[in-house]
């Protein structure tokens, strides 16, 4: 049985529920004959192609597994199932499915991020975001470095983020750019006014954080936007 198609066994496997980041600390072949893990798909084929010459990338890769496989373990069965079958219809089977999930979460370059990841398909299962945008997102997690995104639980905090900053968000699509109106455009919104306010002062960019952001904010870091006092509640 090949990795991909092992891992969505895995996925849709009763085996996985209640599983814990407690056997991290394992070492590679501890880890994958662990009583615990020896009825998983994915871990029976790692015992099966266990190569000790390869053992530091094969262990970095079961370990990422293992993270990604224990956060989603909270869902059911079924809302594991219906999201990697949903993933199959999107990617023409279930063999492109497993290849999917294999590769976003060997592309993780940090222990954190297939957590991170996890996190995303539990909302998936929970039909918070959809799985396009679970797929689109994740890919994003693994294009920024690991500061970066951590840094997205201070998404709602003004002048929070430099313009350095706000550019990497830009290139990976979760700030979008736009011109902010030169300070001495005044009242009059002609072309002509507008064209000599930049020439003169210039114009700068202005950076916004887009939904994609907010949505990993929310679900990676469970951060929401702040709330807004209404005027009945300041004058109750």
């Amino acid at each position: 049985m090949e990795v991909g198609k092992s891992l969505v066994e895995s996925i849709k496997s009763d085996k996985v529920t209640g599983l814990s980041a407690d056997l991290l600390d394992l070492g590679m072949k501890e880890l994958v004959e662990h009583d615990t893990l020896k009825d998983i798909p994915f871990f029976g084929v790692m015992v099966k192609t266990y190569d000790a010459a390869q053992h530091v990338r094969e262990a970095m890769f079961a370990k990422k597994i293992y993270e990604f496989l224990a956060k989603i373990s909270i869902l059911t069965v079924e809302e594991r199932a219906t999201v990697i079958n949903e993933i199959a219809d999107k990617r023409d089977g279930m063999t492109r499915a497993g290849e999917t999930i294999v590769s976003l979460i060997d592309r993780c370059d940090d222990h954190k991020k297939p957590e991170l990841i996890g996190r995303l398909f539990i909302a998936c299962g929970l039909n918070e975001i959809t799985t396009e945008k679970f797929l689109k997102l994740s890919n994003i997690i693994n294009n920024l470095y690991l500061d970066n995104l951590l840094a997205l639980e201070n998404i709602y905090q003004l002048n929070y983020f430099n313009k350095q900053e706000m550019s990497v968000y830009a290139s990976v699509g979760l700030m979008n750019i736009s011109i902010a109106k030169p300070c001495e455009y005044g009242s009059e919104r002609s072309v002509d006014k507008l064209a000599e306010a930049i020439f003169e002062d210039g114009f700068e960019l202005q950076y916004d954080f887009n939904e994609d952001a907010r949505i990993i904010a929310k679900q990676c870091f469970d951060i929401t936007p702040p709330h807004q006092v209404t005027l009945d509640e300041l004058f109750k």
